[in-house]
């Protein structure tokens, strides 16, 4: 990491780069223990020590507070602290510097588990790894405190409730990352702190993102009045966190209905989809308006997803197939949530560079990539006979290739987009020019 120099009051400003590596790193690891579980002698999945259901919930318990985590970091770090100062919302080097290494370490620890193969010290390394995610969320408080008691005195830069509530959420992630590590052979525990996981954070980080790119970074104008979108804010929100609850009392038996619990899955689904309204969306595709495609892509899929769910319900209530209290969520974390993150990162990098709107591309080559990974996975919880006749190293292939293809996109753009144009890069995006009108250029005081 680079040095930086934090009596400059915008020294956070371009920290993006540094865990957008850090992600980019988290990937490639990733991707080497998904393929080595899948094809190795030794692996896991091939020997049948592990389902591969099993398998993806882990590893989206790993992406989620790992490689998915740095890219959200990376966002929230350089435009937060723009915003609203970093004499009020900021966090040192060395702490910076301590979330960095700690969230590759994390993943470095765990691939190792995977390569040796023995099944025992892999859990214990599951745990060392899951531990040192945990680590990382302890160095986020301070800055989490700042945004919760931040008040300004002009209410167009007044911090939205929506952040608020994620940042007085931030304890939660430490603990959820240590009860998976220290129980990580008990499926039903891991899959539970998946669902939390989506519910206290996934979706509020998700629904932020979506509002302040699409609604005022792109001016597609979702919502009329302001308090029309603090208000949906609340209610996704509201809902979301009443899920997560709901999935806490399940594990607990306070309710034992499966089918309630499936359909408690779906509701901040579907609630999400419909307030970011895709009617909207797909207008403004076929109006060649501008547009990141994997943020809009991730943001229809996101209804489509929950629909699902709940005709899954339907056709089979008992959830044999597994697909409403596993594929769902992993679908979420490894696809939807992952997709619109690093579209909105490759948005930020361009305004990073200053290059006008109209010069960007759409980068759908990369949404084709993730919207097939998005379908793959889901033959696979549907096990759909046709899918399951084929050898276990030829599935593994077939589920692993879209996201090794996304890995590679991700790789081949960090070196096309920023190591050759470094010179062409500013540390101050270019919507700081505008920062006093609007003060807010991603709308997060209307969250």
């Amino acid at each position: 990491m680079h040095e930086m120099d934090k009596s400059d009051g915008h020294w956070m400003s371009g920290t993006y780069l540094e865990l957008t590596q850090a992600g980019i790193h988290g990937i490639l690891m990733f991707a080497l223990g998904y393929l080595w579980i899948v094809l190795s002698p030794n692996g896991f999945v091939a020997t049948g020590n592990i389902p591969l259901g099993q398998a993806a919930i882990m590893g989206a318990m790993v992406a989620a507070h790992g490689c998915l985590l740095a890219f959200v970091l990376g966002v929230m770090f350089d435009i937060i602290p723009l915003v609203y100062g970093s004499e009020n919302v900021s966090i040192p080097p060395s702490s910076l510097k301590a979330i960095y290494n700690l969230n590759q370490i994390g993943t470095a620890i765990i691939l190792v588990g995977i390569i040796i193969g023995d099944l025992n010290l892999f859990h214990d390394l599951y745990l060392v790894g899951m531990a040192a995610f945990a680590f990382q969320y302890t160095y986020l408080f301070e800055m989490a405190r700042g945004l919760v008691i931040l008040k300004n005195e002009d209410n167009e830069r007044e911090l939205a409730p929506a952040l608020k509530i994620i940042a007085m959420l931030i304890p939660l992630p430490v603990l959820i990352c240590l009860i998976t590590g220290v129980y990580s052979e008990n499926i039903e525990i891991v899959r539970t702190m998946m669902w939390v996981t989506i519910a206290f954070q996934g979706i509020p980080i998700v629904w932020c993102l979506l509002l302040s790119h699409l609604h005022r970074r792109f001016d597609w104008k979702l919502f009329s009045p302001s308090t029309g979108i603090r208000n949906a804010s609340i209610v996704v929100i509201l809902v979301s966190i009443s899920h997560g609850i709901f999935e806490i009392f399940s594990f607990f038996g306070i309710q034992g209905s499966s089918v309630t619990l499936n359909v408690a899955r779906s509701i901040p689904l579907i609630c999400m989809g419909i307030m970011l309204k895709p009617w909207i969306l797909i207008r403004n595709i076929f109006k060649e308006k501008i547009y990141v495609a994997l943020v809009v892509q991730g943001a229809i899929a996101i209804l489509i997803l929950g629909i699902c769910n709940l005709l899954v319900i339907y056709t089979d209530p008992s959830d044999s197939k597994t697909w409403n209290s596993e594929g769902a969520g992993a679908l979420f974390i490894f696809t939807i949530a992952s997709t619109i993150t690093l579209g909105y990162l490759a948005c930020l990098h361009e305004d990073h560079r200053h290059t006008i709107m109209e010069e960007r591309t759409k980068g759908w080559p990369t949404a084709l990539i993730a919207a097939s990974a998005m379908l793959i996975v889901s033959i696979t919880w549907f096990q759909f006979e046709i899918f399951y006749n084929i050898p276990t190293e030829i599935r593994g292939i077939l589920v692993g290739l879209p996201f090794v293809l996304t890995g590679f996109r991700m790789i081949t753009w960090w070196r096309n987009q920023v190591i050759p144009e470094e010179g062409e890069w500013k540390r101050i995006p270019m919507f700081y020019d505008e920062i006093n009108e609007p003060l807010d250029p991603y709308g997060l005081s209307e969250i």
